[in-house]
């Protein structure tokens, strides 16, 4: 017999509604009954768990709180420089937090500690050992430990769960310390207690080995006596994790637990039974009556209900039918909410869905192709399936080459076994690695590669997906950073120099070069962190080290560059002398941050001005007992000389006719040798008191000892016809008398030394030259020259380029001129060429820095 689908909906309608009403009639008020008590159960177990996670939620808030406590500087710091007033200062900032904040160095001693924010209140604190020993064993984690319980009662707030942290040193691995913090429990308590559990429930916080920490509403379950206290520790260490019902002091409860995963705590809730019976025995008779009412009208619904379903489903059938064609269009909206207007819906959902998708799918492509980095799409079975431009790019191979291509072929040849295709499928989550591909004209390229897997519904990757970045710049960069380090280290620890960086805040070293650790005597490791005048050693120390004496305290002060001398100590403990220059070095905000300290050994630079100190003094004083020799012996040589004379003449006069022809000659000799001998002692005696009879520096007027000269010359210019051309002289500080004896012998020479059958012609100029601190004067003559690789004789002592017979004089008068010069602190020298003339140039002070005699 054929029966539509109307017919079998309202049949199966009213039997279902037929056996549903004898069936809930029979068990529905036993259900209901245990489907409010699994509820309940529920509800108290959702709420231990927010109890849970607010608990965790606390205790990790103070680990986070004492982790960025030990990252301040103050803490840092505090193992070098032991700056308590500064640590405790630091510490008492974090009285909310904690009740109280301890540092304890190494050996498990208090150091600082501060109680709610004072730090004169603070008792003497007994360290956990097995929290001291994970702190050394583990520096940089926070450890939690055994509570530490004050009274019992609603107010917990005495009691308390103490954190440790070990702290390392800044710059190693060396256990330095530890941060002990200990956190009231008042604040979480007081969380705790605002949760609700009924009118007369309750919430417990329990440790790991089942003692009560907390009871809200504690006075209706116990009393404060420690006695009930244990009785309901011990019963609840019967109850394990999860929910359900159990009996507490002789009375039936709902409970549920939730532990606290992080430190072995749970929280507990308890429902009184009796409290929530009460709301069962009011919905029994409710839920009677209705009951009655649904299976009176379940009949006609039955038959409304299968009409309302038969229709709608013969439009989704046809909508079906339509997306089979191809024609994606929903159906008709349903006019009721049921499950077969969800299904309409949901069909619509997925029409309009697969419009999308279409749409979405060019959007993608369009993504995917702009990308700059190269994207490969590897499928299961290690085939290339999918590419983008970027990638086509990056290998320079056409997408169809690509395409086909296995991952090994691509990426293996520079990979190791750990990044094989193998190896990559049985990735649990994403890869980063870098390597070297090469493209199609086997160049190599170094990638960056980012490789995921996409899964499937049963999580087994059915794809690769590996996102490939061209590094080129950035490894570029890499080695030109190297290369500019290395650079750099070489340039340091070739100079030979002692360079150190010194901090601006602390004064310690954090990098110096080759030599410097050499004059230490140290290694690396050992200079840096220490200060720069413990490595120095030189006769200031730290505490009285003052700017004036200073230069890194120079150029801290001022931020510029500053010089001195020290004495420091080499790696041998002798003194050295150094030459000290620092220089600042500036952070990208423009702030002094470091200062580079060059030391120069210039011991053997002060041993030999030492040397020539006493050298000069010594030569000083020889040049003085030579030139009193001179005069001494110049004048006593005198008087012989004259007696010579005079008794030459005498014979002359008297015995010229007993002589002869002969004696005569003889006797003319000897006069003429005296007459020489006279001469030379004169002209050692006019040198020799260059120095023993000068007179102190004074204005002289230039132009005024020309004139004196001229006038003195003026016969023996007028007798060769001569011409003297004097220019602008300018006025200097000089010795008068000198001046002019070296502008008589200059001239005298001009004059003199004339070509035959030619006037002289002398120019006399001056003038100003070095800024106006010297003074130049030059003397011209169109004599007969000379030949200037006899520059250097023609100034020494009784040294003549022509005969006596030809020239008269010594040879002392340009011996003479340079002597003065040299006293005046200034110089002389001479331009020439035989047969055109002499310049003499003579360069003297404006003024003399030092205003004395002649020694």
């Amino acid at each position: 017999m054929f029966l539509s689908i109307r017919t079998k909906l309202i049949l199966s309608h009213f039997t279902l509604i037929l056996l549903g009403t004898l069936a809930f009639g029979a068990a529905g008020y036993l259900l209901l009954q245990k489907g409010l008590e699994s509820a309940a159960t529920e509800k108290l177990q959702v709420l231990t768990f927010m109890a849970a996670r607010e608990t965790e939620g606390f205790l990790q808030g103070k680990q986070q709180m004492l982790l960025r406590i030990s990252e301040g500087r103050e803490v840092q710091d505090f193992p070098v420089n032991y700056r308590v007033p500064a640590l405790s200062s630091y510490l008492a900032k974090f009285k909310d937090e904690f009740s109280v904040l301890s540092y304890l160095n190494a050996e498990e001693e208090v150091d600082v500690a501060v109680l709610k924010g004072d730090v004169a209140r603070v008792p003497q604190i007994d360290p956990d050992l097995s929290l001291s020993h994970l702190a050394r064993q583990q520096p940089g984690l926070v450890h939690v430990g055994q509570v530490s319980y004050g009274e019992y009662g609603d107010d917990l707030s005495g009691s308390t769960i103490p954190m440790v942290l070990g702290i390392h040193e800044y710059f190693g691995d060396k256990y330095v310390g530890m941060l002990r913090g200990e956190v009231p429990l008042a604040g979480l308590t007081a969380r705790l207690k605002e949760i609700p559990v009924g009118r007369s429930g309750h919430v417990l916080l329990i440790d790991g080995e089942g003692t009560v920490l907390m009871v809200s509403h504690a006075g209706s379950i116990l009393s404060e006596e420690e006695e009930d206290v244990q009785v309901l520790s011990a019963q609840l260490a019967g109850f394990k994790t999860g929910s359900g019902r159990t009996v507490l002091r002789g009375r039936d409860f709902l409970a549920a637990r939730t532990p606290v995963d992080m430190n072995g705590w749970s929280v507990i809730a308890l429902l009184p039974y009796e409290e929530f019976i009460l709301g069962p025995n009011r919905l029994r008779s409710q839920y009677l009556l209705i009951f009655l009412v649904v299976g009176s009208i379940g009949a006609l619904l039955a038959f409304l209900l299968s009409n309302r379903i038969t229709g709608p489903l013969l439009k989704m059938a046809a909508g079906a039918r339509a997306v089979a064609r191809g024609k994606l269009e929903p159906i008709a909206k349903a006019r009721t909410r049921d499950e077969i207007g969800q299904l309409i819906e949901s069909f619509n959902s997925m029409i309009l869905d697969l419009q999308a998708t279409t749409v979405s799918r060019d959007q993608l492509d369009n993504i995917f192709g702009s990308m700059h980095d190269a994207i490969f799409v590897v499928g299961s079975d290690g085939r290339v399936r999918m590419v983008n431009r970027a990638s086509c790019d990056l290998l320079g191979l056409p997408m169809e080459v690509i395409v086909g291509q296995t991952y090994d072929d691509l990426f293996g040849c520079s990979l190791d076994d750990y990044h094989s295709f193998s190896a990559l499928r049985q990735l649990e989550d994403q890869d980063c690695f870098e390597t070297l591909l090469f493209d199609a004209d086997r160049r190599k390229i170094p990638v960056a590669i980012s490789v995921g897997a996409m899964r499937d519904a049963e999580g087994a990757p059915h794809e690769i997906v590996c996102l490939v970045q061209d590094i080129t710049e950035r490894k570029t960069a890499e080695e030109k950073i190297r290369n500019s380090r290395n650079f750099l280290e070489t340039v340091l620890n070739s100079i030979g120099d002692a360079i150190s960086i010194i901090d601006v805040e602390t004064f310690a070293i954090i990098g110096t070069n080759r030599v410097f650790l050499e004059r230490c005597g140290l290694s690396e490791s050992e200079v840096l962190g220490k200060k720069c005048y413990d490595l120095s050693s030189h006769d200031c120390q730290g505490h009285n080290l003052t700017p004036e004496i200073c230069p890194v305290l120079r150029t801290v002060a001022s931020g510029e560059s500053a010089s001195g001398e020290h004495q420091h100590h080499d790696s041998a403990g002798n003194r050295a002398f150094v030459e000290v220059k620092t220089s600042p070095l500036k952070n990208s905000g423009g702030e002094l941050s470091h200062v580079v300290h060059v030391a120069r050994d210039i011991s053997e630079r002060k041993r030999t001005e030492i040397e020539l100190q006493l050298f000069a003094k010594k030569l000083e004083l020889s040049n003085r007992e030579l030139t009193d020799f001179a005069y001494v012996a110049s004048h006593d040589l005198q008087e012989p000389l004259r007696k010579v004379t005079a008794f030459g003449d005498r014979l002359k006069s008297k015995y010229q006719d007993v002589l002869g022809e002969q004696g005569l000659d003889y006797l003319e000799r000897m006069r003429h040798a005296a007459v020489r001998m006279q001469t030379l002692i004169e002209d050692l005696l006019s040198f020799s008191r260059v120095s023993t009879q000068a007179q102190p520096f004074s204005p002289v007027e230039m132009s005024e000892i020309i004139g004196e000269v001229l006038d003195d010359l003026e016969i023996r210019i007028q007798e060769l016809k001569g011409t003297i051309e004097v220019g602008n002289l300018p006025a200097i500080e000089a010795d008068p008398l000198q001046m002019r004896q070296i502008m008589q012998n200059l001239l005298g020479n001009a004059l003199k030394f004339h070509r035959p059958g030619v006037a002289p012609l002398i120019r006399v100029q001056g003038e100003l030259v070095d800024g106006g601190k010297n003074c130049r004067i030059t003397v011209a003559d169109n004599g007969i020259g000379f030949e200037e690789k006899y520059l250097e004789r023609i100034f020494g002592v009784f040294q003549r380029l022509h005969g006596r017979n030809e020239y008269a004089g010594s040879g002392v008068g340009l011996a003479i001129c340079r002597k003065i010069t040299e006293r005046h602190h200034g110089s002389v020298t001479a331009m020439s060429r035989a047969g055109e003339g002499a310049t003499f140039i003579l360069t003297l002070p404006v003024s003399q820095k030092e205003k004395r005699s002649a020694p």
